[in-house]
Parts: C-alpha cells; sequence; structure tokens
C-alpha cells in the first residue's frame, strides 16, 4: 500500500506519516523544508522500512503543486490513499486581515486539494479503489471569531469534499472529511492553555488508520473530534 501526504513534516502530517508507515504503508510527501523530509524520510525508512520519496515544493504556488503532482504520478501511478493535510492559518479577523491573506488561505487550503486531486484520481479510478482524505477543521462548520478567511476556507474544502464524495460513488474511491476541533500543532505555539485541553496529532492519524481498516462496503463520510475537556 502506498500513500501520499502534503506537509508531512509537523503536526498531523507528521503523525499521519509517522501512522502509516509503521503500518506498512510507502509514502509520498511533501513540504517547504528540504532538511526536515530528508530527516524524516531516512528515520521512517530505518524505523519501519518502508520506501518515503520526497519533494521540496510551496503550495502556495499552482506551479509547485502541479510539479508535485507529477512527481507523485513518477512513483505511484495510482495512489492507495491520498491525505490532503497542508493548511494555512491567519488568526485575524475579515476586517483587519492583510491584504492578499485570503487568497493565501484559499490557495492552501482549497485549491491545493482540488488540483492535487483533479491529478490524481484518475489513476485511482482506472484501478478502481483508493481513499482520500481532506483535513478540514470543526471551522469547517462553525465559524471561528478572528479567523474569518480560513474558517471561509475551510467551509469551502468541506464542500469541495462533499461534491468529490458524491461524484465518485460507485467508483471504489472513499472520500472522507477529517474535521479535528484545536490540536496541539505549531498554530498553538506558545499557548498558555494546558495540553490537556488539546487533541494530539496522533489522534487524528489514530483514526485516520482506522478508517483505512474499514471494509470495502464501509465508507466514512466524515470524522468529527474535539478534545475531551473542551471544546476549542
Amino acid at each position: 500500500m502506498n500513500a501520499v501526504i502534503t506537509g508531512a513534516t509537523k503536526g498531523m502530517g507528521l503523525a499521519i506519516a509517522r501512522t502509516l508507515a509503521a503500518a506498512g504503508y510507502d509514502l509520498v510527501i511533501c513540504a517547504r523544508d528540504a532538511r526536515e523530509l530528508e530527516a524524516l524520510s531516512l528515520d521512517l525508512n530505518q524505523a519501519f522500512g518502508t520506501e518515503v520519496y520526497w519533494m521540496k515544493a510551496d503550495l502556495s504556488l499552482k506551479e509547485e503543486v502541479m510539479a508535485f503532482a507529477a512527481f507523485v504520478l513518477e512513483h505511484f501511478p495510482a495512489p492507495d490513499v491520498l491525505i490532503h493535510n497542508a493548511g494555512l492559518y491567519v488568526p485575524l479577523s475579515l476586517l483587519q486581515e492583510e491584504e492578499g491573506d485570503m487568497e493565501k488561505q484559499l490557495q492552501t487550503n482549497l485549491y491545493v486539494p482540488y488540483y492535487l486531486t483533479r491529478a490524481l484520481a484518475s489513476g485511482m479510478q482506472e484501478k478502481g479503489n483508493g481513499h482520500i482524505f481532506t483535513i478540514c477543521s470543526t471551522a469547517s462548520k462553525e465559524p471561528v471569531p478572528g479567523a474569518g478567511s480560513y474558517t471561509m476556507s475551510k467551509f469551502a474544502l468541506y464542500g469541495f469534499t462533499c461534491c468529490l464524495r458524491e461524484e465518485l460513488k460507485g467508483t471504489g474511491i472513499k472520500v472522507t472529511a477529517v474535521l479535528p476541533g484545536a490540536t496541539l500543532t505549531d498554530s498553538w505555539k506558545g499557548t498558555a492553555i494546558p495540553k490537556e485541553y488539546f487533541l494530539d496529532p496522533m489522534d487524528i492519524a489514530g483514526a485516520i488508520l482506522h478508517t483505512l481498516q474499514l471494509p470495502p462496503s464501509a465508507n466514512t463520510d466524515e470524522i468529527l473530534m474535539r478534545p475531551a475537556l473542551g471544546h476549542l
């Protein structure tokens, strides 16, 4: 089995990469830091014997998104799993954010999954199976005060996921939206809130692996998770 993961060197992406490598998946991953990608690749190979192919890519640029898609197809012409994890969070209100903040978040949070799915799904369709995950957010359903454009982008990503699921019904390709609440990643770096009030990235990774282990007859439309001690 193989999996494609965007934004794989930090937070949820890193947890997902480790979890799937431990489960025997070969990986194609990307992020913006080549040194982190190389170190992760070596670590996963040594720890689990998995093959990890990596490419440095700035997914805020469409040309690099498409270059990464081509890189994936060189190694996995028909991916088994595609996980849209890369995301951008700018915690500013609609009236306070900088010019261009909305466009940057839409590019990373919506357009990247759209472009990559269009580029990679045909191989899945030809073989008649696969699983696509989008890392959405509770913000996909509940507006986050002070993060208007982020909320808009995650609402749109959730909508994309629902449309994609309907279009792929009957093809053997499953589509799952993952909607985590506050998760202890770099987005919360420096917070004074105790870690017990957050999800751990490994919680998300474990839920994805469990979903992948379900029989072909079952599709999990969405995974909605919140911290047990709070509703951040």
